[in-house]
């Protein structure tokens, strides 16, 4: 298989394992307020979805502001490192963002989605 198609299957996977992380905290809260109908539910899967679409997007923002930082690319000419590592270090840089975002908001729109369908199906 593909190194890369591997990479963003794992990535994939990480993010409904983490859509299942945040819906166990969304039912720990259900259950501390007491919520029983389905619009709360619904509410709370959806702002949860919002929340983590709104990180992965401002996570890729804030590296692509750092990668246009002078200050931070004149200090990494300084070293001994040639073109090609510090060409290296930033594609890696870029990729370790963009498996961020599609963490993120992978797991956000999963969460969108149960929100939407307990809205259509419980309610």
């Amino acid at each position: 298989m593909n190194p890369q198609v591997a990479r963003y299957l794992r990535l994939l996977l990480s993010a409904v394992l983490a859509t299942v992380i945040a819906s166990l905290v969304i039912l720990v809260i259900a259950l501390i307020y007491k919520w029983d109908t389905a619009t709360q539910f619904s509410d709370g899967f959806f702002f949860a979805g919002a929340i983590l679409v709104a990180l992965g997007l401002l996570s890729l923002l804030g590296g692509f502001a750092q990668r246009a930082d002078f200050k931070i690319i004149y200090s990494q000419s300084a070293g001994d490192a040639s073109l090609a590592e510090r060409t290296k270090q930033m594609v890696n840089d870029i990729r370790q963002g963009q498996g961020m975002l599609i963490l993120l908001v992978g797991a956000g729109l999963l969460l969108i989605l149960i929100s939407i369908l307990i809205g259509q199906f419980i309610s």
